[in-house]
């Protein structure tokens, strides 16, 4: 059982909201309580929410650690798809106005942590939202060669002694996009837009950030694929 000192608080955590019901007071108030909170109302808003990570007050980047998912959003179950494609470990709670079978097998295959009413209390959802946090990610790994290894719990990058390795922020969103697309080929547009977002980019920074990230890690952690893009070495325990 997870002590005071061990929980994962909402605090620390960031959140995206996919609905279409903006005026949600309950949502409103709650989303007050975490590190930062985004609102989307379609999936397409979503997604690029999602590709878009927080950005902390050091500068340093931080992704998104759990979803809310309303069903009054069209194609909600199209974005849940996407969802676990491209982010398979992040942790989601879907609420709606139906409870009925029809909606429960929808959030079963959705895979969502828990279906929950729009009527829940604040106090209700802050319970389900910091159970799905501490227990859908907690002490989930994975692992490379070298000992290197990737903490989802904690989203940072480590050495086999546990020390933290000092990624920058295009090292880390390289890494952790090539993470997220694990077992195929990125790219290098698709690099240049969700890692660069726009900012001047040549063929040339981008080896030489792979390069860096090598140095840091493993020659082998970055295979490169000629004139087609980049993939992560295949982890040991996925």
């Amino acid at each position: 059982m997870a002590t005071t000192k061990s929980l994962r608080k909402l605090k620390n955590a960031n959140l995206l909201v996919v609905t279409a019901d903006s005026s949600n007071k309950i949502l409103n108030s709650f989303c007050q309580d975490f590190k930062d909170a985004k609102f989307a109302s379609t999936s397409s808003e979503a997604i690029s929410k999602l590709n878009n990570p927080h950005i902390n007050n050091d500068g340093s980047i931080s992704p998104t650690d759990i979803v809310i998912l309303d069903t009054n959003i069209p194609n909600y179950q199209e974005f849940a798809k996407h969802l676990k494609a491209v982010m398979p470990t992040i942790p989601k709670l879907m609420i709606s106005d139906v409870l009925d079978d029809d909606m429960i097998l929808n959030a079963v295959n959705c895979e969502a942590y828990m279906l929950l009413p729009k009527t829940i209390s604040p106090a209700e959802l802050r319970v389900a939202v910091i159970m799905c946090l501490n227990q859908a990610k907690r002490g989930d790994k994975v692992e490379f060669a070298k000992g290197i290894y990737f903490d989802e719990y904690r989203q940072l990058f480590f050495k086999k002694n546990g020390e933290n390795i000092d990624l920058t922020k295009l090292e880390f969103g390289l890494l952790k996009l090539l993470l997220d697309r694990r077992g195929d080929i990125t790219d290098y547009d698709t690099i240049k837009e969700q890692v660069w977002r726009g900012k001047k980019m040549s063929i040339f920074t981008m080896r030489n950030v792979v390069n860096k990230i090598r140095q840091k890690t493993y020659y082998d952690i970055i295979k490169n694929f000629s004139n087609k893009g980049y993939t992560i070495d295949e982890p040991k325990n996925r």
